[in-house]
């Protein structure tokens, strides 16, 4: 797992919500994107290897 990406994933629709459109950050926001980073995370969306476009083939 690569943090960077992980960071960027995290952050990128909050500061979208704050900057681009100009609405409030608020709790339900933060919360919907940290489950939905830590949900992808879980399922190896980071990784950076063949095993993340199909988990069951032989490497």
């Amino acid at each position: 797992m690569f943090f960077d990406e992980v960071i960027d994933f995290l952050t990128a629709p909050l500061y979208f919500r704050l900057i681009v459109s100009g609405r409030p950050l608020g709790e339900r926001p933060a919360r919907t994107t940290g489950a939905a980073t830590a949900a992808a995370a879980e399922v190896g969306a980071f990784r950076r290897d063949d095993r993340q476009a199909d988990p069951g083939r032989p490497r």
